[in-house]
C-alpha cells in the first residue's frame, strides 16, 4: 500500500520550513540538550508549540493506518509499542483520560554547541501535547504525560548539495573502522591541522594554536615500520636521529607476553616477531602506515620492561615523547592489547529502517535521508574522555593532554582533537558537553609556552588542581606509578613557572594544594608509601580541592609555610618520593576526637562527619556534636575504624578518643558572592570581608611513625567563621608544627 496522505506530504523541506517560519520556535532552539540523547532528551527537548508537522489526528488513526500498510505509520506505531514501558503506559493513560493523542513531528538535534546552529539529525515524534514546565507535585494532566520517540536521520554517502547546505542528517559511516572512508577522514583532519592551524601556515589568524610537525629527535628506541620495498618491523636504537613519528596510547593487559626485555632486545632490533604482536599494536602499525609515517612509539616495546633503571629514565621522558609526536593514536575503546583498534561496529537492537524521507524542491526529489532506530547509550565524542576504557587509565591523561594531536578510535567512529579544533567522523559538533568532559588546561595551560609574555602562574596552578581532580578518577595498575604517571605534566608546569614540585603539590600553591578532601566513599587502603599525609598522592579515588574556585583573603592569622621537602625516590625529580615533610607556623586548637567515625546521612557532602570532644583540662571529655556551621572532611583511608551510624547516649564515659590539633590556615572568599561576614579569632576585633567566605583548618594527630614530634593530616575543617563554635570561647595558640 502507498503511504497515507499524511506520510506522502511529510518531507524534509516541509519540516525545515515549519521550523523557520513559526515565531515561537527557531532552528537554534531545536536541540536536544543532553549528553545521553536516548535516555534523557525527552526531559530537555523543547518541542515547538506550533512549528511541527501535523500527522495523524489520533492514536487510533495511527494504529488503523499502520494496519492498512502505511510504512512510516507502521514504523512510528511499532517504535512506540516496542519502546520503554513508560511510553506504553503514558499512551494508555492519555487514552483513559481522553487527552489529545494527535501525532506531531518535528526536526531536532542531538548536539548543542554555543553559538553554532545545530545540525538537524533527529526526527522527533510526539503524541499529543507536552509542556516541560509543570509542577512535579501536580497529578498527571495534559501538561505532564509525556509520549515521545525519536529517530536518527542518516545521509547516504552520495547526497545532494541541498541536504548538505541545510545540514540535515548525519553522514552514514562504514561499520569497519579500518575502511578507506575512515583513513581518508583521518588524513583530511591531519592535513587541515598542519595546513591551517599552525601560525606558520596562517600567520595573523588568532585561533591558530597548533604546532607544525617537525623532524624532531626520536625517542631512545622506536619501532621502524619499514618501507614499501622492505616492510619489516623492527626496533630502532635511534642515536639522536631526527624524523616524524606517531605514538600509541592504550590500555595494558590481555595476556600478551610480547614486551621488550633485556633478553629480547637484540631480537627486536633484527625484527619484531609479528606472529606474537597483539591486535592493538598491529592496528596501530596499520594506522601509522596509512597516514604516511614510518616510526611508531609503543611503551611496552620501546622501554626495557625488566630494567628498573631504563624504565625510570624513559618514563621520565614520556611527556616529551608524546608532545613531540606528530599525533597520538588513542585506542579509546580497547580494554586491553588483544582486542584491537579497528573494530567492526555492530550495534545491539538497531537496524536501518527501509523508510526514507524525501527532500522536495520545486516539486522535484533532490535527495533523501534514512530513518534509523535510536541506539541506547550510543557512543558520543565525549565518551573518549569519560566512559571508554582508555579514559579510565591514569597514564593516558598526560598522554592525551601533552599530545599535539589526538586521533581517537572508539567503537563506532573516530574522533580528533588538536589545540585548535575537535572533530567527529560523522560531522557532529562536539557540543558544549565536551567542554565539561575535556579539562580546560589544553588551551589555558600548555599553549602558553607558545605565546609571548609571562605565563599566568595563578591560572597554571589552578589548572594543575583541575588536572589532579581528573587524574584521581582514573585507575593505575601499580600504586607506585601514582606520581610517575603525571610526571610529564609536572615537568611541563615547572618549565612554564619555574616552581618547586613537592609530591604532587607546588610550593607556590602549597596551602591550596593541601586543602583537598576525599569524595569517593569507598575505602581503598594503600599498600605502599606514596607520599606525605598532606599530599593527595596517598589517596585512592575521587578528591576535590576545596579552595580551587576561591581566592585567599590575607590576614595576620594565616598559617605561614616555613620549610617543605619531598625526597625523590630516584633520578626523576617529578616522580615517586620516599619521604616528605612540611613545617608550618600557625594558630592551633586542641580537640579530642572520637576514634569512631559517625556518618550523618543528611550531610551527603561529608564522608565522615564526626563527633567532637572539646578539650577542657581538668574535666572528662564532654560530648558535643559537630555544629551545623562546620564541615569536617575526613581522610577515611587513614581511619582506624569504619564509619558508623550514630547511636548516641547520655553516657560518654566509654567513648574512646584521641588528641588532635586543628591548624588554622586562613580565609578564602568566593568572589561571585556579595555577602558580608567577618572572622574573629581572639575576640579583640574583626576583619570584614566583602564577599562570602570560608575558613579552613587542617586536622592533625600525633604521628606514631617517627621518634621526633610530628603530626599527620587526618582531615580538613571547613567552617563559617562568623557562626562556628570553633571560634566561640576557645583559645587558639600559635605553634610550629611538622607534618609528615
Amino acid at each position: 500500500m502507498p503511504d497515507c496522505a499524511y506520510c506522502a506530504a511529510l518531507t524534509l523541506r516541509e519540516l525545515y520550513k515549519n521550523a523557520q517560519e513559526h515565531e515561537d520556535c527557531s532552528i537554534q532552539e531545536l536541540f536536544i540538550d543532553s549528553p545521553d540523547v536516548y535516555e534523557h532528551w525527552r526531559f530537555d527537548f523543547k518541542f515547538p508549540q506550533t512549528a511541527y508537522f501535523r500527522h495523524q489526528q489520533s492514536w487510533e488513526a495511527l494504529e488503523e493506518s499502520a494496519g492498512d500498510g502505511c510504512e512510516l505509520c507502521s514504523v512510528i506505531y511499532d517504535e512506540f509499542m516496542n519502546s520503554f514501558d513508560y511510553l506504553r503506559k503514558s499512551i494508555q493513560e492519555k487514552l483513559e483520560k481522553a487527552l489529545p493523542t494527535d501525532i506531531r513531528i518535528s526536526l531536532g538535534s542531538s548536539f548543542k554547541e554555543h553559538g553554532v546552529s545545530p545540525r538537524l539529525d533527529v526526527l522527533i515524534v510526539q503524541l499529543g501535547h507536552y509542556n516541560l514546565q509543570y509542577d512535579y507535585d501536580d497529578d498527571l494532566s495534559v501538561n505532564n504525560i509525556e509520549s515521545r520517540i525519536a529517530f536518527h536521520l542518516n545521509r547516504p554517502k552520495e547526497v545532494s548539495e541541498t541536504i548538505c547546505a541545510l545540514d540535515i542528517g548525519r553522514p552514514k559511516l562504514d561499520a569497519n573502522l579500518g575502511s578507506e572512508q575512515f583513513v581518508n577522514i583521518a588524513r583530511s583532519w591531519l592535513h587541515q591541522c598542519t595546513s591551517w592551524h599552525c601560525p606558520s601556515s596562517a600567520p595573523g589568524y588568532p585561533k591558530r594554536r597548533c604546532e607544525a610537525p617537525e623532524r624532531t629527535k626520536l625517542p631512545t628506541r622506536i619501532l621502524d615500520l619499514g618501507s614499501d620495498v622492505e616492510p619489516v618491523v623492527k626496533l630502532l636504537v635511534t642515536n639522536n636521529h631526527c624524523d616524524y613519528y606517531t605514538t600509541l596510547s592504550h590500555c595494558w593487559g590481555g595476556g600478551s607476553s610480547l614486551k621488550l626485555t633485556q633478553e629480547s632486545l637484540h631480537i627486536f632490533i633484527q625484527a619484531i616477531p609479528m606472529e606474537k604482536v597483539p591486535r592493538n599494536f598491529l592496528d596501530a602499525i596499520s594506522i601509522t602506515r596509512s597516514l604516511g609515517f614510518r616510526y611508531l612509539w609503543i611503551d611496552s616495546l620501546c622501554i626495557v620492561q625488566d630494567s628498573p633503571l631504563d624504565w625510570e629514565l624513559e618514563s621520565a621522558k614520556m611527556g616529551d615523547i608524546y608532545r613531540n609526536a606528530v599525533l597520538t593514536i588513542s585506542a579509546s575503546a580497547s580494554a586491553n592489547t588483544t582486542i584491537g583498534i579497528l573494530h567492526t561496529y555492530r550495534p545491539a537492537n538497531s537496524t536501518t529502517l527501509k523508510h526514507r524521507l524525501r527532500l522536495k524542491l520545486d516539486q522535484e526529489d533532490v535527495g533523501e535521508v534514512y530513518l534509523d532506530r535510536r541506539v541506547p547509550h550510543e557512543e558520543r565524542f565525549r565518551d573518549c574522555f569519560g566512559d571508554l576504557p582508555l579514559a579510565c587509565r591514569g597514564w593516558a591523561l598526560q598522554e592525551q593532554i601533552l599530545s599535539r594531536r589526538n586521533l581517537y578510535y572508539g567503537k563506532r567512529a573516530i574522533y580528533w582533537t588538536c589545540r585548535s579544533s575537535h572533530q567527529s567522523a560523522d560531522g557532529a559538533p562536539a557540543g558544549d558537553y565536551l567542554a565539561a568532559a575535556i579539562p580546560n588546561m589544553i588551551p589555558a595551560l600548555f599553549t602558553m609556552s607558545n605565546t609571548l609574555g609571562t605565563p599566568d602562574h595563578r591560572t597554571i596552578y589552578f589548572n594543575w588542581l583541575l588536572i589532579v581532580e581528573t587524574y584521581q578518577l582514573r585507575e593505575l595498575t601499580r600504586e607506585v606509578d601514582k606520581l610517575p604517571a603525571i610526571s610529564g605534566l609536572a615537568r611541563e608546569v615547572h618549565q612554564l613557572t619555574g616552581g618547586t614540585y613537592l609530591a604532587g603539590i607546588w610550593l607556590a600553591d602549597l596551602v591550596n594544594g593541601m586543602l583537598w578532601c576525599q569524595v569517593t566513599p569507598e575505602f581503598k587502603p594503600n599498600t605502599i608509601y606514596r607520599g606525605p599525609s598532606w599530599s593527595w598522592v596517598g589517596i585512592n579515588g575521587k578528591i576535590s580541592f576545596l579552595t580551587r574556585n576561591e581566592t585567599r583573603v590575607p590576614s595576620s592569622h594565616d598559617a605561614a609555610v616555613l620549610h617543605v621537602e619531598a625526597i625523590a625516590a630516584g633520578q626523576n625529580p617529578f616522580g615517586a618520593v620516599t619521604s616528605g615533610f612540611a613545617k608550618l607556623k600557625g594558630l592551633t586548637l586542641e580537640i579530642e576526637q572520637s576514634k569512631d567515625q559517625y556518618y550523618y546521612p543528611d550531610r551527603s557532602k561529608s564522608l565522615g562527619v564526626v563527633d567532637y570532644f572539646w578539650r577542657d583540662k581538668g574535666q572528662s571529655p564532654s560530648f558535643m556534636p559537630l555544629d551545623i556551621h562546620t564541615q569536617y572532611w575526613h581522610d577515611r583511608q587513614r581511619s582506624q575504624k569504619d564509619v558508623q551510624f550514630p547511636d548516641f547516649s547520655d553516657d560518654d564515659s566509654n567513648v574512646e578518643t584521641q588528641q588532635c590539633l586543628a591548624l588554622y590556615l586562613g580565609i578564602w572568599a568566593d568572589d561571585k558572592e556579595g555577602a558580608l561576614g567577618f572572622i574573629d579569632l581572639e575576640d579583640t576585633g574583626s576583619r570584614e570581608v566583602e564577599c562570602r567566605h570560608n575558613a579552613y583548618a587542617l586536622l592533625l594527630r600525633p604521628s606514631a611513625s617517627t621518634n621526633e614530634k610530628s603530626f599527620e593530616r587526618v582531615g580538613v575543617l571547613e567552617f563559617d567563621g562568623l557562626q562556628s563554635s570553633l571560634f566561640k570561647g576557645n583559645t587558639w595558640k600559635p605553634q610550629v608544627l611538622t607534618i609528615i
